[in-house]
């Protein structure tokens, strides 16, 4: 039984922090960027998401390639943080800018979709 509620708490914290947490923070970004309806710029946002999460697994594996390692592989200087010691500093940086591709990524690549439909002399549907 601990096997399945572990799975199940990473299945949440998954969904949470790769899809509703960042579709959220993009919907504000384009709404507010734009000052498109609520809809309109969770549409827009949710058609950044998948450029978003393949530009976050490309930073995963950027460090080694995809054959000879990963993030996780970093190795660097080592400092305490929030009580945990030995923390690499280079793969602390690269969570952090994971994280930070994962989170805004998809309001900013919707943003920019955004922004090029709606160029003047550019065709766009009334209704979809």
């Amino acid at each position: 039984m601990p096997v399945a509620a572990t799975l199940l708490v990473a299945g949440i914290g998954a969904v949470l922090s790769l899809a509703l947490v960042p579709l959220a923070v993009g919907r504000l970004l384009v709404r507010r960027a734009r000052g498109v309806d609520p809809e309109t710029a969770l549409r827009f946002a949710t058609y950044g998401w998948p450029v978003a999460m393949l530009a976050a697994f490309g930073v995963f594996v950027a460090p080694g390639g995809p054959a000879r390692g990963h993030l996780l592989h970093l190795e660097g200087p080592t400092f305490c943080l929030a009580g945990f010691c030995g923390l690499d500093s280079h793969l602390v940086a690269a969570l952090g800018l994971e994280a930070v591709v994962a989170l805004v990524g998809p309001g900013t690549v919707g943003l920019l979709i955004h922004v090029s439909s709606s160029r003047p002399g550019r065709e766009t549907r009334a209704s979809e």
